[in-house]
């Protein structure tokens, strides 16, 4: 597959822009970055980007010259079904015959936006769902439709593998495909907990206990704010109005983020959401985390749980299944810990078949995509699967087929340290 000229549509967001810099790499490709004013791209993500001829600014008055003359055109504006269709019109009437056409949509229907096209060009679009920031996360999930050419497809995978570095899976066309599914899931229980355990400190306390200890680098509600309170709550709504299984509740946005999004308190990149930097007359700098009882900003606590001072004391003379032993047995943090393994092991084995053909596509998925410890290490770590399948079942949730007949292989072991990192 030979790829001379990209272009992007929406590059003045975030997405958008960090897409057709890391595509701009690539001393053989020459990528138009095609935004409603091209100065704001240079305004707003001039640390993004590199200074480099292969990387153009243009508007959409230029978009016809551009599209006619591309060899794949990415769609990367607002997460919108009305927004997507109607850029898709542009690209329709613009786009040459056989150019690759993908959308960035990380929960929309590939098949729905792909009927803005007609039967041929029908053949050559696909999802391809980038990572933020792709720089640092090389997931990228490939969606087909029922028109795709497979052939096609194949190359495309090969290209976005070989060319660009990113780790492929291919997943089917369902709310949130893979990795989104699985982790939306968990970070939006988090922030359900958050709410139910306010008084116990909520989104700090439900960070320090769903953290390192269990296998994150980054805590689920502070993912949840670096991705940006509203993008959560339109990935959260699209899934549960999709979707209908025993997870489905668990994806309704607590009223608290609601109401910060109202605020236009999205996360970090307003610096203010679920976690502050506030700026001290002394020149430093001090983290804040959002109150939900007082809806207020106040310092971030030491961390000062037993449960998980013994989980990383134990982690760090590598004693890690040890560590999960200790969170079998205690009560209280130890019983909100487990329900978390529970449903994230449960959700992740519900999806094959669904979703995925097999485990090793989720695994890479949830690696790959947020960097947590795949769920077929915590079965390993809960010690094997007749002992998971008894926490599933005293969690009341799902006890997939998928989990019951699982065989863990040998090549599928895996360092405990790359993912505890406590």
């Amino acid at each position: 597959m030979k790829i001379k000229q990209v272009a992007v549509l929406g590059a003045n967001g975030i997405m958008g822009s960090r897409i057709a810099t890391m595509i701009a790499k690539e001393e053989s490709i020459t990528v138009y970055m095609i935004a409603r004013n091209h100065n704001k791209i240079n305004h707003n993500k001039k640390s993004e980007l590199n200074s480099t001829e292969r990387l153009v600014y243009a508007d959409y008055s230029q978009a016809a010259q551009i599209l006619s003359h591309s060899d794949w055109i990415i769609e990367a504006v607002a997460e919108d079904l009305t927004i997507k269709k109607k850029i898709n019109k542009i690209i329709a009437k613009h786009a040459k015959k056989d150019c690759i056409i993908s959308t960035t949509t990380s929960s929309l229907s590939v098949q729905e936006l792909s009927k803005s096209f007609d039967s041929q060009a029908r053949k050559y679009y696909f999802g391809a769902h980038f990572f933020n920031p792709p720089q640092i996360v090389r997931l990228c999930e490939l969606i087909l439709t029922s028109y795709s050419n497979t052939q096609t497809a194949s190359k495309l995978k090969s290209f976005l593998q070989n060319v660009l570095e990113r780790k492929v899976i291919v997943a089917r066309d369902t709310p949130g495909f893979i990795a989104n599914r699985i982790g939306f899931q968990l970070i939006n229980e988090a922030a359900q907990a958050a709410q139910k355990y306010a008084n116990l400190g909520g989104v700090a306390y439900v960070d320090l206990l769903l953290g390192a200890c269990t296998g994150r680098a980054m805590a689920p509600l502070a993912t949840l704010d670096y991705i940006g309170l509203d993008t959560h709550q339109a990935i959260c709504e699209n899934i549960y109005k999709y979707t209908c299984d025993d997870a489905r509740n668990t994806f309704i946005v607590p009223d608290y983020l609601k109401r910060l999004i109202s605020q236009n308190k999205l996360g970090r990149k307003t610096n203010g959401g679920l976690y502050k930097i506030k700026q001290l007359p002394n020149g430093t700098k001090q983290k804040l985390t959002y109150d939900i009882e007082t809806q207020t900003y106040r310092q971030f606590p030491k961390k000062t749980n037993s449960l998980t001072a013994q989980m990383e004391l134990l982690m760090r003379e590598e004693k890690y299944i040890e560590a999960f032993e200790v969170v079998k047995k205690t009560k209280e943090e130890g019983s909100i810990i487990k329900h978390f393994l529970a449903r994230y092991i449960s959700y992740s084995f519900s999806m094959i078949g669904n979703v995925v053909d097999d485990i090793d596509s989720v695994d890479q998925a949830m690696i790959n995509g947020f960097f947590w410890a795949p769920p077929t290490m915590h079965v390993q770590l809960l010690g094997g699967v007749k002992e998971t399948i008894k926490l599933l079942q005293k969690e009341n949730v799902t006890v997939p087929n998928s989990l019951q007949t699982w065989q863990q292989k040998a090549s599928n072991k895996q360092n405990y340290s790359d993912y505890f990192r406590v």
